[in-house]
């Protein structure tokens, strides 16, 4: 399997609730996965890995390490974690030590579009499922 490329998931720091999409750039060489935050959040901004993995034979799974931290990027540190796909263009990574899943899927920017500011900015972090902001 190939890992490399744009991933969008739901981190739990945003519920689900607002309907935003975080993005993840996966670098995969030599068995090994690297997953760099394209979009931050409040507890790990944008450009820090994520998480990485040393990949089994097969290519489905693997062990590694997740970043965590507190609200404003404090105190942030290393957990273990898994990694484990479902399909080419699914997969899904387990912080062990928080027992908390984050499910991946491969980016699409036909159907999960940025929102914009005014001036036509993308506003950082406010990636939309199929486009369209949740109703209030």
């Amino acid at each position: 399997m190939e890992w490399a490329g744009v991933w969008a998931s739901q981190y739990p720091s945003n519920d689900g609730k607002d309907g935003r999409v975080d993005l993840i750039r996966c670098d995969h060489k030599a068995g090994k996965i690297v997953a760099t935050k394209l979009t931050g959040n409040r507890f790990v901004p944008a450009g820090k890995v994520s998480f990485e993995a040393i990949l089994h034979k097969n290519g489905m799974m693997g062990r590694g390490r997740a970043l965590l931290a507190c609200d404003g990027f404090v105190d942030p540190r290393w957990v273990a974690g898994e990694f484990h796909a479902d399909s080419a263009d699914t997969f899904s990574f387990h912080w062990t030590d928080d027992q908390f899943v984050i499910y991946f899927h491969r980016y699409d920017p036909e159907t999960e579009r940025p929102v914009m500011d005014d001036s036509g900015k993308a506003i950082t972090n406010t990636y939309l499922y199929e486009g369209r902001p949740r109703a209030d």
